[in-house]
């Protein structure tokens, strides 16, 4: 299809000319000349008898007296005429004798007469209509038939089409050629009046004659005879193809022919014109892109000549004016597109040839000049030519200072090379470049004494003798070709990562010490915590003095909160050494939510801190380790309450967003964070309050922990504080962990308000 593309644009093209009308011109020209070609005679059923310079003479007066129009109707009628067509207007009145005159007359015809009616622009200062009709007086239409004399112009000025009938209000009104013809008044027709035939084939008479009886009658005999203009000074004239100038009679009679002989042309349907285009040029426009341009020229050639031949043939066998102009257009145009497809070719191709040299050059230099690496290119006395930009930068000289240098005061270690491997093996006896010497690094220094290591490669390239025929060379040339790259950096980061990978590995065995540490600190503390439990409870008796059961309490109470600490730590060294597991089950949030609520509700009660919780009734289930779960909102319930004044209020909601993800939020009225200083709460140890007077304790592990493991379902934290009004803990579970299918999403603005 891509090939036919261009050519389906030129249809386009030309359908969209040939159905704006601008082939119209064409068209014209092209039936002009089919009317030029086909030649046709009148059939003899017509004759004109025409007011022509000699009648006016002879009868020497004008306008004429109506009785001379009254005595040629008799004559007419005397000879046997079928229908005597008058092409005169008798709109208005003359003398009472001759309009007597002509109304008897007509009415001795029997019906014979046909008169016309002519539609006509109103005078100016009459509105009634644009356009009136001018009717012949009523004493002479009451006996004879009337017909619309018109001719419709084209825009050019030309006459061309005919029509049958003309609407008027509510009647329609039949032409002087269908009414000749005895066309049905109803049956619209809008046709093409054939002017192959000839005009000088109707027989005609002289209006004198007639009048006088010094005319055949046999000639006129059971035809019908049409009266009117035949003289350039009554101004009945109209334009037409072929003709230039005819007579208005003449040209109603041309058109009562061509009904009468089955000739009333029709131009083919657009629809089959565009069809036949559309195959030209998806069929006949790519080949002209694989023929030559003179096989081109002469299928153009004979295709034009054959559709013009094949459409005159058509219109001289049938009344078909076929619309050829699209055809005609399709081809040269695909021609010419193929042309200018095949110039572009050769010039590309001539182009190409020409500049290839030149473009390979350049893009050669484009390849040194650009390059990351070093390149220095010695002749074959060891002088540098060619010092690029990257070598440039890292020995810090400039072009000018090297050209012409030898290479070993660069790179001393050439000079180590040509001896050992001796100066033959620096030249080439193959045809490609070979490089004599493995990559090796070694430390140079630069203009300014400054060391730097690079990475170095020498090849030796053999430079023919060219074959054009202005070469001078007699001898091949050899140039030594030194590639480098300056791997200080790569060196320095090396040692870097080396000395990152010592950090990581005494980072995990600190690690791994801290909970070995943290196990062996568990199992005392769990006694402390067990035996201070039975003191309390006072199981093996009294402990007496009620200071001593205080000081139980605070064994106790240090005990758990030692036992806390030392499980966050091993819990964050799991997690730093990877060895942190889930335990993952349907976990249902809001008992979860629930239980936590309970545990916290004594110690915000204590606080004088009021808890809120906002549940949606339909909470789904979530896929996540319990224990964890747990301990993520206990942590954050815990800071909301213990970062929150007497009188505050802690908050937390559970929503599902509109990903269909899960989120958790606890919100305080607390003392807040300074935005600056919130990544500092989310680290490990970290405290916003880091002096000694703090009036919070705590070990910082308590954020950073939260954070660990909602990353472990793989979800995420965010912290929202202002100092003052207090902070807001988000938690964000994805989509994948949540259970249930019936959940109603909040929109994106309800989630963020909810959460």
């Amino acid at each position: 299809m891509k090939p036919r593309l261009p050519h389906l644009v030129i249809f386009f093209l030309v359908a969209g000319a040939y159905l704006l009308g601008w082939f119209a011109p064409i068209e014209h020209a092209l039936m002009k000349q089919r009317f030029g070609t086909i030649e046709r005679k009148a059939s003899g059923d017509i004759v004109f008898v025409g007011i022509g310079p000699r009648s006016l003479h002879d009868l020497n007066v004008w306008p004429w007296p109506r009785n001379y129009h009254a005595q040629l109707i008799d004559q007419l009628v005397a000879a046997g005429v079928r229908d005597i067509v008058m092409d005169i207007d008798f709109s208005s009145e003359s003398t009472i004798e001759g309009d007597s005159a002509l109304a008897e007359a007509i009415k001795r015809a029997n019906g014979r007469v046909i008169l016309p009616i002519f539609q006509q622009a109103a005078s100016q200062g009459e509105n009634h209509h644009s356009v009136i009709l001018t009717r012949p007086l009523a004493q002479f239409e009451r006996n004879a038939r009337t017909a619309v004399a018109n001719l419709s112009v084209d825009h050019d000025g030309r006459v061309r089409e005919y029509q049958t009938a003309e609407p008027w209000g509510d009647a329609v009104l039949p032409t002087l050629a269908a009414r000749m013809a005895g066309r049905a008044l109803w049956q619209f027709d809008k046709f093409y009046i054939d002017y192959s035939i000839r005009p000088d084939t109707l027989p005609r008479l002289s209006y004198v004659d007639v009048l006088n009886g010094r005319f055949d009658k046999n000639a006129v005999a059971g035809k019908t005879v049409i009266v009117g203009a035949a003289a350039i000074e009554l101004g009945d004239q109209v334009a037409v193809p072929v003709y230039g100038l005819l007579h208005g009679p003449v040209v109603q009679a041309l058109a009562y022919e061509t009904m009468i002989q089955g000739r009333a042309l029709h131009r083919s349907a657009e629809i089959l014109v565009l069809a036949g285009a559309l195959i030209l040029a998806l069929v006949l426009g790519p080949c002209f892109s694989r023929w030559s341009w003179n096989r081109g020229l002469v299928v153009i050639g004979l295709s034009m000549g054959g559709l013009v031949a094949g459409a005159t043939a058509i219109q001289a066998e049938f009344p078909l004016s076929t619309d050829i102009v699209p055809w005609l257009f399709i081809p040269p145009l695909s021609y010419i597109l193929s042309l200018v497809r095949l110039v572009e070719r050769q010039a590309l191709s001539l182009f190409q040839y020409h500049v290839a040299e030149t473009h390979r050059r350049a893009v050669m230099d484009s390849v040194v000049n650009d390059s990351f690496d070093g390149i220095v290119v010695a002749d074959g006395n060891g002088n540098i030519s060619l010092f690029n930009p990257a070598a440039q930068r890292m020995f810090g000289f400039e072009p000018q200072q090297t050209i012409g240098r030898p290479i070993e005061e660069l790179i001393p270690l050439v000079k180590q090379f040509r001896s050992e491997r001796g100066a033959d093996r620096m030249r080439m006896t193959s045809e490609h470049p070979v490089a004599h010497t493995e990559p090796c690094e070694i430390t140079l220094s630069q203009r300014d004494g400054t060391p730097f290591i690079i990475e170095l490669v020498m090849t030796t390239s053999k430079m023919s003798i060219s074959n054009d025929r202005r070469e001078r060379r007699t001898r091949e040339r050899h140039v030594e070709i030194y590639t480098f790259r300056n791997i200080t950096d790569q060196r320095r980061t090396e040692a870097a990562l080396a000395a990152k990978e010592q950090a990581e590995l005494a980072n995990r065995a600190k690690t791994e010490f801290v909970a070995n540490m943290s196990h062996e600190l568990r199992t005392p503390l769990n006694a402390i915590i067990g035996f201070s439990e039975l003191l309390q409870s006072e199981v093996y008796g009294a402990l007496g003095s009620p200071q001593n059961k205080s000081y139980i309490e605070d064994i106790h109470m240090s005990g758990v909160h030692l036992l806390k600490v030392v499980n966050d730590i091993l819990d964050i060294a799991k997690i730093e050494a990877g060895e942190m597991e889930l335990y993952e089950e349907e976990t249902d949030v809001v008992g979860v939510v629930q239980g936590c609520e309970q545990l916290i509700k004594e110690r915000a009660s204590k606080a004088n801190v009021k808890l809120h919780t906002d549940l949606p009734v339909n909470m789904p289930l979530l896929r996540a380790d319990e224990r964890k779960l747990k301990q993520i909102i206990l942590n954050l319930l815990s800071n909301a309450v213990k970062f929150t004044p007497a009188g505050g209020s802690v908050t937390m909601r559970c929503v599902i967003e509109s990903d269909g993800g899960f989120a958790m939020s606890v919100a305080d009225t607390g003392i807040g964070i300074a935005a600056k200083d919130i990544p500092k709460a989310l680290e490990k140890f970290g405290q916003v309050d880091s002096s000694l007077q703090r009036k919070h304790d705590g070990t910082g592990l308590g954020l950073p922990l939260v954070k660990a493991m909602v990353e472990l379902h793989g979800g995420a934290l965010s912290l929202e504080s202002e100092v003052g009004v207090g902070t807001k803990a988000t938690i964000r579970f994805p989509r994948q962990r949540v259970l249930a299918s019936n959940i109603t999403y909040l929109t994106p603005a309800k989630a963020r308000s909810a959460a």
